[in-house]
C-alpha cells in the first residue's frame, strides 16, 4: 500500500477557528494527506498563519486564481492530491470520532464511491440539527433496499461532496470537476460522480458531522445566489433526463429537489418577488420540468413534505444572511 492512502480537501475562507475545529479531527497519520486551500481570506489572518505554522503536517495552498469560490479551491485541491481515495470536508465542519478506522475498511474494495450517512449539529445551541436528515435518509434507505428508485435517488439527489469516499483514479479518468462558480459549485459534480460511477457502496456508518451555522454560502441569500443555483437546477434537470430512460427520469423527478415548486419556494425564502417568481417557471416551462409531482397528491406524502420544509425553514431562519446587492437581470437559458 503506498505510503498515502487518503486525501483530504478543504476549502477555506475565513474561518480559522472552525478550520482548526476541523484539523483536530483528523488524525495525525503517515497514510494520509491533508490539503488545504485558502480561499483569499481577509480577516483573523493572525489565527490563520498561526494555525499553518502549528500544522506542519498539513499542506497549505493559495487560491491564486482571478476567481473565488470553494469549487475553484476544491479543483485546486485535487490538482494537490496524491492518495488513492478522496474526502472533500468544509472547513466549519468536521470529521466524527474514528472515523478514520471505519473508512479504512473500504480501502481495498474495488468501489469508485462509498457512501457515508452523515451527522449534523447546529452552531448555536451545539444540539442534533435536520441538517444532515436529507442526506442520511437517501444513504439509509439504499443500505435498507437497493431498489432502482433508492439507487437512483442515491446517484442523483445527494448533492453534497463531503461523506463519500471516492476513488481518486474514478475522478481523473471522468474528469469530473467543480463548477467554478460562487455557490452551488458541487452540485453538478455530485450529479457527475452519481453517473459515471460502476461500482459503489452505501453505509449507514457515520464519518462526518455537517455543521449549521450562519457563516455558510449555503445561508447567504440574494439575489444572485438564487440565479446561479437555479441555472444549475435547469442544467442538472436537462443532463439527467439526457442521459436517463424516460421512465428512469420520472423517477428521479419524483424527487422534490428536481420540481418546480421548491424553486418556487426558495425564490420567496430569497425574497425575488412575483414577477421574478413568474420568470422562472416560464423558464421551467420552457425546458418541460415540472412543477409538482402526482405523488404530492396523496394528503400523507404532501403533510410530510410540508412538514419537513415547515421544521428547516424554521431551523435555518436565525442562520439565514440576507445580501443586499443592486437588482440585475440574470440569464437562464
Amino acid at each position: 500500500m503506498p505510503e498515502k492512502v487518503l486525501t483530504i480537501i478543504i476549502p477555506h475562507y475565513n474561518t480559522p477557528d472552525y478550520l482548526e475545529r476541523l484539523l483536530i479531527s483528523i488524525p495525525v497519520k503517515k497514510e494520509i494527506q491533508i490539503v488545504v486551500v485558502d480561499d483569499k481570506s481577509n480577516t483573523d489572518m493572525h489565527k490563520y498563519i498561526k494555525l499553518k505554522e502549528s500544522y506542519k503536517h498539513v499542506e497549505f495552498f493559495d487560491n491564486e486564481t482571478e476567481k473565488k469560490g470553494a469549487g475553484v479551491c476544491r479543483n485546486i485541491g485535487l490538482t494537490h492530491a496524491i492518495a488513492d481515495w478522496l474526502l472533500f470536508a468544509d472547513a466549519d465542519d468536521y470529521f466524527v470520532e474514528d472515523f478514520y478506522e471505519v473508512a479504512e475498511r473500504y480501502f481495498h474494495s474495488a468501489n469508485d464511491v462509498v457512501y457515508f450517512a452523515p451527522t449534523s449539529i447546529d452552531q448555536e445551541t451545539n444540539r442534533v440539527s435536520i441538517r444532515h436528515l436529507y442526506y442520511y435518509e437517501i444513504v439509509n434507505n439504499y443500505v435498507k433496499k437497493s431498489n432502482k428508485t433508492n439507487e437512483l435517488y442515491l446517484r442523483y439527489t445527494y448533492f453534497g461532496p463531503w461523506s463519500k469516499l471516492i476513488r481518486r483514479s474514478f475522478i481523473e479518468d471522468n474528469r469530473i470537476l467543480f463548477e467554478e462558480v460562487i455557490v452551488g459549485n458541487d452540485t453538478m459534480f455530485s450529479t457527475m460522480v452519481g453517473y459515471f460511477m460502476q461500482t459503489f457502496q452505501a453505509t449507514n456508518e457515520i464519518i462526518y458531522c455537517v455543521v449549521n451555522n450562519k457563516d455558510t454560502l449555503t445561508k447567504k441569500i440574494s439575489e444572485e445566489n438564487f440565479y446561479i443555483r437555479f441555472d444549475c437546477f435547469v442544467r442538472r434537470c436537462l443532463f439527467i433526463r439526457s442521459v436517463n430512460s424516460k421512465k428512469d427520469y420520472k423517477i428521479v423527478c419524483s424527487n422534490v429537489n428536481f420540481l418546480g415548486i421548491k424553486q418556487v419556494h426558495d425564490a420567496i425564502i430569497y425574497k425575488l418577488g412575483i414577477k421574478n417568481i413568474l420568470d422562472i417557471c416560464k423558464v421551467m416551462r420552457k425546458n418541460n420540468i415540472g412543477l409538482f409531482h402526482i405523488k404530492y397528491l396523496n394528503p400523507i406524502t404532501f403533510t410530510k413534505y410540508l412538514i419537513h420544509s415547515l421544521k428547516r425553514d424554521v431551523a435555518n431562519k436565525r442562520h439565514y444572511n440576507y445580501e443586499m446587492i443592486e437588482s440585475k437581470d440574470y440569464e437562464v437559458k
